[in-house]
């Protein structure tokens, strides 16, 4: 039997170490989020019964009733409790992976095509 000393004990606690604090990050990342969109919200809503009192148009399709609804999407996105609603800076996102699978892939491909042709 392993004395609590061993180096088997002290990896296993490092891991579990390890594990709990990135627990404990994506915890605090979670509510941090949660609370950006809390706030989103709240602005929202602060503007939008402003420009009710202000006599304009909320409704969608307005100039401003388009912008809160953008602007609820954005808090959506933020919400870590919520379906993520899609957006255009996905789109870029997924455009820089792809770009940037298509470059390692043909790297590569190279690499292979080059060791193959050497013999190794």
């Amino acid at each position: 039997m392993k004395s609590n000393g061993s180096p088997t004990n002290a990896r296993t606690s490092k891991k579990l170490i390890k594990a709990e604090q990135s627990k404990v990050n994506a915890l605090r990342n979670a509510t941090a989020r949660w609370l950006r969109a809390a706030q989103i919200r709240s602005f929202v809503l602060a503007a939008r019964n402003a420009a009710v009192q202000n006599g304009e148009s909320v409704e969608t399709g307005s100039p401003f009733g388009d912008w809160v609804i953008w602007a609820e999407r954005q808090a959506d996105r933020l919400d870590p409790l919520k379906e993520n609603p899609p957006s255009i800076i996905d789109q870029k996102s997924e455009r820089k992976i792809l770009a940037t699978t298509v470059m390692v892939t043909k790297s590569l491909i190279r690499r292979f095509a080059s060791l193959s042709r050497s013999g190794g």
